[in-house]
């Protein structure tokens, strides 16, 4: 079971706050909870990312040992404490920013106000700024009976962030806009209590999630499949590796951004198939079931599928397939060619070449996906 290094204190803006400080690295992660959430909501993650960063986790005022609210904890009150208290640790930025939910809305808020300070930007499950007025139009019965029980039983503080999240939207449109700077948001695959939630509210969360994606020309949306409200406990790895990822990224210039390409230096970071279909949703049973696929974004209109695994950038351009085959349409290169073509025959699909062992040096058979698509499935021997 790991152990969070021990707890400690500091006093900033006449805020008592504990926080957590371990790990080396050249990026520094800033680890924002959700409402409510501790540290201790970070702890499937935290070791591991202390492994290539210096990571600070804190409880905001009100939670855990820090103490209670001094102020009305507005977004701007919220990033000024979380600055403050960066600089009384002796960090300096630019940070890597990991909101998670209400969390979400102070690292969007601390971007848009201090870009210099911020090199990239991850969003787990975050809250849309758009969430708090819309979401509440659609809330059903059975909501709204819980939260007015939880008030009742435990009344908020006067100064509580969420006392104040009419302030915080409206000072997150008075802000800036956000920089163009990395950010991944990370959603969850399997709302909480969809069951119990009005479908319009469940589809307006799908529209500003994407939007929070499309806050910067850096952004990116990908979908944790297995994961509710929390993917931080239950796809720790896919956290993780989104982290690393930006955490390893250099710098960007923190003044002077410009779109001028003179001098400038450009690598190819990744090659996407596109396969046009009117149904997309079509793919998950092949590309993810029988392949293994995750998806990784879901905006409707597109899906798409990956893997964690590394890989490198290739192109074939080939007048024919090898073996008097031909030009497949995609080149999937597997670990074990048995299995995936177990489950092609289970599936009743029909193997269109092999399988056989080429004379370079794989095996290989051919299938058609549900878009009638050519897919060479290999491995290499």
């Amino acid at each position: 079971m790991f152990k969070f290094p021990p707890k400690r204190r500091c006093n900033v803006l006449d805020e008592r706050i504990e926080y957590i400080l371990a790990g080396e690295g050249n990026a520094t992660v800033v680890l924002i909870n959700g409402s409510g959430g501790p540290i201790e909501g970070w702890h499937r993650v935290f070791e591991p990312l202390t492994g290539f960063a210096t990571v600070f986790a804190y409880n905001r005022p009100g939670l855990g040992g820090s103490g209670p609210p001094a102020a009305p904890q507005t977004g701007a009150r919220m990033v000024a404490v979380l600055r403050a208290a960066l600089a009384e640790v002796e960090l300096a930025p630019p940070y890597v920013l990991v909101g998670h939910s209400l969390g979400g809305l102070i690292a969007n808020l601390f971007a848009r106000q201090h870009p210099q300070e911020v090199a990239a930007v991850v969003l787990l499950e975050a809250t849309a700024p758009e969430d708090i007025a819309t979401l509440s139009q659609h809330e059903g019965a059975l909501h709204r009976h819980l939260g007015s029980l939880l008030r009742w039983i435990s009344p908020p503080h006067v100064h509580a962030e969420t006392e104040h999240l009419p302030a915080t939207v409206a000072e997150l449109e008075a802000a800036p806009g956000f920089p163009a700077i990395p950010l991944r948001v990370v959603t969850g695959g399997r709302p909480v209590m969809a069951w119990a939630t009005p479908p319009a509210a469940l589809a307006a969360r799908r529209v500003h999630q994407q939007a929070l994606a499309g806050l910067s020309p850096l952004g990116t949306q990908l979908i944790a499949s297995r994961s509710g409200h929390f993917p931080q406990f239950s796809e720790p790895q896919l956290v993780v590796s989104v982290i690393e990822a930006l955490a390893g990224l250099p710098p960007e210039p923190a003044e002077g951004r410009s779109n001028s390409t003179e001098g400038a230096d450009m690598q190819v970071r990744r090659i996407v198939a596109n396969i046009a279909t009117a149904e997309p949703a079509r793919a998950e049973a092949f590309y993810r079931d029988l392949l293994g696929l995750e998806l990784l974004m879901d905006h409707g209109w597109i899906r798409t599928y990956g893997s964690e695994q590394p890989m490198g950038v290739q192109l074939s351009i080939a007048a024919e397939g090898g073996s008097g085959t031909a030009v497949p349409d995609l080149s999937i290169e597997v670990d074990d060619l048995d299995v995936a073509l177990a489950r092609m025959l289970a599936a009743g699909i029909a193997i269109e070449y092999g399988p056989a062992i080429e004379p370079w040096g794989v095996r290989r058979f051919y299938v058609r996906d549900p878009f009638g698509r050519l897919l060479n499935i290999l491995q290499h021997l």
